[in-house]
């Protein structure tokens, strides 16, 4: 009797390097931080807004810490729209989970208004916040805040 042939792991599982952009390789995985998937401020964003950061800390990958960009075509690559990115990106800053800010001509750039958002992760901001207040829900009918 012939041995069954070995099936090779998918790419998530072995966390060898794949090609992104051609000649650009990064790993198809990240760590998470169980601090931030525990975190109430985090868990209170939408599900959309939740997967347009990891989608940017995974496209940063090492540099998250520095300032990066996240464009619209890259966004599309993990099947964000346009309008989708601009909300989180909104939401995340509010939230303090990421820093954006628009270079000037000032910064080195020639033409300001075509220079991609820069964006940073913020690692330690949204650990020192205090956690968000819960809502009051009203009853109704009987008008009692619960």
């Amino acid at each position: 009797m012939a041995r069954p042939k070995k099936k090779p792991s998918p790419p998530w599982l072995t966390g060898k390097a794949y090609k992104w952009d051609g000649n650009k390789a990064m790993p198809p995985w990240m760590k998470l931080d169980m601090t931030l998937l525990q975190d109430k401020a985090f868990g209170s964003l939408s599900a959309s807004t939740r997967l347009v950061y990891l989608s940017m800390m995974l496209h940063a990958g090492d540099k998250a810490t520095d300032w990066f960009t996240f464009t619209v075509t890259a966004a599309e690559r993990y099947n964000i729209s346009r309008s989708t990115l601009q909300k989180a990106v909104k939401d995340l800053c509010e939230a303090g989970f990421i820093e954006a800010r628009r270079p000037g001509i000032g910064d080195g750039w020639s033409v300001a208004e075509y220079a991609p958002t820069l964006y940073r992760a913020t690692p330690t901001e949204w650990k020192n916040r205090p956690d968000p207040k819960p809502k009051k829900v009203t009853r109704k009918k009987s008008g009692k805040t619960l």
